[in-house]
């Protein structure tokens, strides 16, 4: 029997799946993207004898908010090992992440003078505040309404500090943050506050 000449044949690759993928939790930043983390991911249904090993991998969440225990999707999945090449891969391990508010701070609130009245309160001037370190496209706006001031004690002075309370953000995309760094601010020294 004479052999047949120009036979060829396709051998694709062989689907296996990974798990044990971790994503690494991060602060929050407007993005769908998440690292993760490839140390303890394994492959299941690769062939007795080959050399084949998962290196790394992309994750992505259904959206940019944040929240507790977000299910990760994880792709292009990278492998390594001489045989590498014969196998396609998905993942099947049930990644998550944690994506927290990102901080940001105000400025422009200024104290009213006043005379002494036996308190420590004080009140404050809202009508120039601003956020500081929003995202753009983001929509957060700073809420003045509760604003209040407090002082360290009761008693008369010049530029004395002013602890400002009473914040709060609004906002389509305001619990993505949380208000941080609360300066004091005095008129000598143009400090901003939040």
């Amino acid at each position: 029997m004479a052999a047949a000449a120009g036979a060829t044949a396709t051998i694709t690759p062989l689907g296996i799946t990974s798990s044990g993928f971790t994503g690494v939790d991060r602060v929050y930043d407007a993005t769908t993207v998440v690292a993760v983390n490839a140390s303890a991911a394994t492959l299941t249904g690769v062939l007795g004898g080959d050399s084949v090993a998962v290196t790394g991998g992309t994750g992505s969440v259904a959206n940019k908010n944040v929240g507790t225990a977000k299910p990760v999707s994880v792709g292009g999945i990278t492998l390594s090992g001489i045989d590498a090449g014969n196998y396609s891969v998905t993942d099947t391990g049930g990644a998550s992440v944690t994506i927290t508010p990102l901080g940001i701070t105000s400025t422009g609130v200024t104290g009213v003078d006043r005379t002494y009245d036996g308190t420590t309160a004080v009140a404050v001037n809202t009508s120039a505040a601003t956020l500081n370190g929003t995202i753009s496209g983001d929509s957060v706006t700073l809420v003045t309404t509760g604003a209040n001031g407090t002082m360290a004690n009761k008693n008369t002075g010049i530029d004395k500090p002013v602890t400002v309370g009473g914040l709060a953000l609004a906002g389509a995309d305001a619990a993505n943050y949380r208000l941080v760094g609360c300066q004091q601010r005095d008129r000598r020294h143009r400090r901003g506050w939040c």
